[in-house]
């Protein structure tokens, strides 16, 4: 059985370990990427069948790497779930 391919786009590389170590228990097979510019240089090489993108990271944040994918007809179609560590009062 050929395992699902997660890309977690994370600019904190403990949450790349935490995401790896959870979802590959589950069964998937995750790939890390530390910030934005990694993050499309591995959808591109990678193609994984789901990315997590975190919206806040520096340099290139979440909704950059959003609109940069969206322009590449090699990975526009890949599905995100974007993720962020924003506190909220509600």
């Amino acid at each position: 059985m050929v395992k699902a391919k997660i890309l977690c786009i994370e600019d904190d590389s403990d949450m790349i370990d935490y995401l790896k170590l959870i979802l590959g228990k589950a069964g998937y097979e995750v790939l890390g990427a530390l910030g934005g510019r990694e993050g499309l240089e591995k959808m591109r090489s990678e193609q994984p069948d789901l990315i997590l993108l975190d919206l806040m990271m520096p340099v290139l944040d979440g909704a950059d790497v959003l609109l940069q994918k969206k322009k590449d007809p090699t990975i526009d179609d890949i599905p995100v779930i974007a993720l962020t560590a924003l506190d909220s009062p509600f």
